[in-house]
């Protein structure tokens, strides 16, 4: 497989790099913020003087932004015989992550959906929020916990109803459903596979999940009655007794909590099941030589390796790109993969044929 010659540029405050040596970059469906790492030449350093806090843009060719965000750290290192500058830091939605909501502002929020409580939220911020599809039934009531930040408050109600809530890294956040697109080339051994590292983790995978349903309290429900309704979900993969309870996460209706312990369910047997594959370049495919599309998060991909006995579609959820002008270095992206069904609520989580197998 020959090494391609990616098109990667790097602008700090709006100047463009021109003798940086390696980058990296990564992002998850389950992250509120990508990050990334930078080391660059002094001549750089002479040219632009950086500092944390400093704007950052990462672009693959010249019409695709991989990266919106900020330095956060910058590091010196000098040794006998090099002086090593790095920097790193995170994507604009950072800022969610890990500041807290206004105290001074609402705390307890009615009939509202999804989409327009994460607008209400990261507006101070200026980061915009883009959903794909639907955004679920409104939130007959949704509490802020004390001291919560806008990105948990924002992933909590998404975990309630069944979506995906996380940073695309072009300054936005995004709320969708899981695997809405379908990447449009395959992964395969022998072609573009460089390698592949497949883990297999039972322990936090449970039999039965119950969610104890905190309904509010009306004169026909009250006391423990209101706080005693179980809805529970099932996964199929797990042969031994091992149930797991969930306490509500703020006031939720019936359905509300089972799609809870679904979501429980289909998570944690997504993530006991991973797949690392390295490819060569950033894209999945090009025309000449302009840059093809990026491989992407929270994307359906085929996977075909034999010698891991892996022929199915999976889900791409955690990507690392990284460039280096090292002797062995090279383009390289890293791909977390997990089941297809991952992130998708379902009653019974099905026994795979591995998982079948291994019985």
């Amino acid at each position: 497989m020959a090494e391609p010659v990616e098109p990667v540029r790097v602008k700090i405050r709006g100047r463009e790099l021109t003798t940086w040596e390696t980058v990296e970059i990564s992002r998850g469906i389950f992250r509120g913020c990508g990050q990334f790492g930078l080391r660059y030449a002094e001549a750089d350093r002479r040219q632009v003087p950086f500092f944390p806090g400093d704007a950052v843009e990462i672009w693959w060719g010249r019409s695709q932004r991989m990266l919106v965000g900020y330095v956060d750290n910058l590091d010196h290192v000098l040794e006998s015989d090099d002086h090593s500058i790095t920097l790193s830091g995170r994507d604009s939605s950072a800022d969610l992550v890990d500041c807290s909501v206004d105290p001074q502002g609402p705390q307890e929020f009615t009939k509202i959906d999804l989409a327009d409580l994460a607008n209400l939220l990261t507006a101070p911020f200026d980061v915009p929020v883009n959903v794909e599809g639907d955004s679920g039934e409104v939130f007959d009531q949704f509490t802020l916990e004390p001291s919560e930040s806008v990105w948990s408050a924002i992933e909590r109600g998404a975990r309630i109803k069944g979506l995906l809530v996380y940073s695309p890294g072009d300054g936005t956040l995004l709320i969708t459903t899981p695997g809405r697109r379908r990447a449009g080339q395959p992964l395969r051994e022998g072609v573009n596979v460089l390698s592949a590292h497949l883990r297999l983790r039972h322990g936090e995978r449970f039999s039965d999940y119950h969610v104890l349903d905190a309904q509010p309290g009306s004169d026909d429900l009250f006391g423990a009655a209101a706080a005693s309704v179980i809805r529970s979900s099932e996964d199929a993969g797990v042969f031994r007794h091992r149930p797991l309870v969930i306490p509500a996460e703020d006031s939720m209706t019936p359905a509300g909590a089972t799609s809870r312990a679904q979501w429980e369910a289909t998570v944690r047997a997504a993530r006991a099941t991973r797949l690392e594959v390295v490819v060569a370049g950033w894209d999945k495919f090009r025309s000449g030589k302009e840059p093809g599309q990026l491989w992407r998060v929270n994307e359906l991909v085929r996977v075909d390796i034999p010698t891991l006995e892996i022929a199915t579609d999976m889900l791409v959820e955690e990507i690392s790109y990284s460039r280096s002008f090292a002797p062995h270095g090279g383009t390289r992206a890293t791909l977390a993969l997990v089941r297809k069904d991952a992130y998708v609520p379902a009653p019974v989580i099905e026994i795979e044929a591995a998982e079948e197998g291994e019985r």
